[in-house]
């Protein structure tokens, strides 16, 4: 069937580079749009969605988040990118021309292909306006399918860098730092032993991020890159900051529960959420390793002012202002969480969400990150198969400028979580031992399944073996 050679881009949804939006279908008429509903209980090869939900067979990826953004597009600077009449600067005329790009806020739904293992495409929904197209393989011709696959693979594209990675990881961070400089750092506090490797390199690659890549003024990469521009990024990433919650956002097991993958949804395939878990169960036996030697009891913990002060000032609305984050310190098993939550925002997720970004934007046909027509347009040319390079995918220079940036930004660190003795030599020893050799059956694990993968010919999956996550978001 011609829906066969379509089960790469799907994979990309579980362990590619944004492998944080999937969820799971728990309740069909709550989470799908009635488009949805409609066209697969009216074909005449009728499919139960239910009865999939049901089964833990039925997912989806909704970009609601691009909703109510400017489509054409609202930059840094919009005259210069949408009329060259505005603007004499030839500079930014070269670099940008005076072509818009283009997104939507798709809807892309997906089964699980039980004897494969495999995630196949049921639809994809563009517009949201109702009684709006559902795109299937079926009922739309082989270049209107791979244009309207192309269209989310754009949008996932947005939301991966802006929100997912630097939203997400990058910043973050930033409050975390400051309050562990203001008070555990001031001290030389032994809790700070556990947080200063997270600490490394960040702020000062923010700093650099803030006047380059999310630079807000001209040449901006952000603007001319990608479709929504650093004139709407810091809107992307607020809606996510307002429902944010330290533990419900960044701990491994509630963000997944919050996602839909709870206990009783088993998915192989999802190779993301298996090492996730993996690292993420290791991290908490560190973390308490570590909090069971430094603190004799529960007690202790409440009675120690500095540690008190950390989380004053990282939870004070005038200070860090990090929502969801303990406001006082009560036991040690919930300051072993903390940690074990707090190391994985800069270690697993980051490593998760940024070192898959050569593989998947160094071609940038399978994920553009800014996209010169739409599809209004493209119906115009049906048939023509070079169109959707020649016309919607980027130019060749801002191509290669993507390999360019993706290799830089995926060099491997040397500061790994396998590699920390120095930072553990008077407290937390054993517990760093310990985690070590938690971290070796890690990695073994990962092995034997890599081996497995290239013996079948599958693509591997190793972003988070323990020796390729860094320690600190320091690239």
């Amino acid at each position: 069937k011609r829906g066969a050679k379509f089960l790469a881009p799907p994979r990309q949804f579980l362990n590619g580079v944004n492998p944080i939006m999937i969820e799971a279908v728990k309740n069909v008429p709550e989470q799908l749009s009635p488009e949805f509903i409609q066209h697969f209980s009216a074909r005449a090869n009728a499919i139960d969605l239910d009865a999939l939900a049901k089964g833990n067979k039925l997912f989806y990826v909704d970009y609601k988040d691009l909703v109510g953004l400017e489509k054409n597009p609202h930059q840094a600077y919009p005259e210069a990118y949408n009329n060259p009449q505005f603007t004499d600067d030839q500079d930014i005329l070269a670099k940008v021309g005076k072509e818009p790009r283009y997104f939507k806020a798709p809807i892309i739904l997906f089964q699980m292909n039980s004897e494969l293992q495999q995630l196949e495409i049921l639809g994809i929904q563009l517009d949201r306006e109702a009684g709006s197209k559902i795109f299937t393989v079926d009922n739309c011709s082989e270049d209107e399918w791979q244009f309207a696959k192309t269209t989310v693979a754009a949008s996932d594209s947005q939301i991966h860098e802006w929100v997912s990675h630097l939203g997400k990881t990058h910043w973050t961070m930033e409050p975390h730092i400051a309050a562990i400089h203001n008070t555990l750092r001031r001290t030389n506090h032994p809790v700070y032993n556990f947080v200063k490797p997270m600490c490394r390199d960040t702020l000062l690659l923010n700093f650099a991020a803030r006047f380059t890549l999310a630079e807000f003024g001209a040449n901006s990469f952000g603007d001319y890159m990608t479709s929504v521009g650093t004139g709407q990024f810091m809107q992307l990433i607020m809606k996510y900051w307002e429902d944010y919650d330290f533990f419900k956002s960044c701990a491994v097991d509630e963000e997944l529960a919050s996602r839909g993958f709870t206990d009783d949804v088993d998915v192989p395939a999802y190779r993301y959420k298996t090492d996730a878990m993996k690292i993420w169960n290791a991290y908490g036996t560190f973390a308490k390793d570590f909090v069971d030697e430094v603190y004799a009891d529960d007690q202790s913990v409440v009675d120690d002012s500095d540690l008190q002060a950390w989380a004053i000032e990282t939870t004070s609305p005038n200070r860090a202002a990090v929502k969801g984050f303990p406001e006082q310190f009560e036991s040690r098993d919930q300051l072993a969480r903390t940690l074990q939550t707090l190391f994985w925002i800069c270690s697993g997720l980051h490593a998760a969400v940024n070192f898959p970004q050569y593989d998947y934007y160094g071609y940038q046909a399978n994920k553009p990150l800014g996209f010169r027509q739409s599809i209004e347009k493209r119906d115009a040319v049906d048939g023509d198969k070079a169109w959707l390079f020649e016309e919607g995918m980027p130019h060749m220079d801002k191509a290669q400028e993507a390999v360019v940036i993706s290799s830089t930004l995926t060099l491997p660190s040397k500061h790994c979580i396998t590699n920390l003795d120095e930072y553990f030599t008077n407290v937390g020893t054993n517990a760093y031992k310990t985690f070590k050799k938690n971290l070796d059956v890690i990695s073994n694990e990962i092995d034997a399944r890599s081996q497995d993968d290239k013996a079948k010919g599958n693509p591997t999956y190793e972003y988070l073996k323990p020796s390729n996550i860094p320690a600190s978001i320091d690239i």
